[in-house]
């Protein structure tokens, strides 16, 4: 685990380091979101039993994972928020997810996080 938040993915690596927790299929698509953020929005991972209890919604085919800005952190939690800066108000729109359990990624400096792609030919 890390104490840095959010975590600045600069490779792959960085996402799969960051908890053991995480899944293959979680990393890529950790990945791919950020490949595609250009708005100041994080992606942050939680762990199934916390999305069943957390207001956050998830991006497509994937439970744990869901995009959000990084509004306010605790010592023991950071509170993100799925609606825009400039459409919520103080503290209402805010979820809170501990830190000891979710994990909240921005990229790095890097051109891109894409999956490395394997053709048949690589084997032969």
């Amino acid at each position: 685990m890390t104490d840095d938040w959010p975590i600045t993915v600069t490779d792959r690596d960085d996402v799969y380091a960051s908890a053991r927790e995480l899944t293959g299929g979680d990393a890529d698509r950790i990945c791919h979101e950020l490949d595609d953020l250009q708005d100041g929005r994080v992606v942050v991972w939680i762990p199934d039993w916390l999305a069943e209890e957390k207001a956050l919604r998830t991006v497509e085919n994937a439970r744990r994972v869901a995009l959000a800005w990084l509004v306010r952190e605790t010592d023991k939690a950071v509170g993100v928020s799925q609606l825009p800066p400039d459409a919520r108000g103080d503290d209402a729109e805010l979820v809170f997810v501990p830190k000891s359990q979710a994990r909240v990624f921005e990229k790095g400096r890097v051109e891109s996080l894409a999956t490395p792609q394997t053709g048949l030919g690589d084997y032969a």
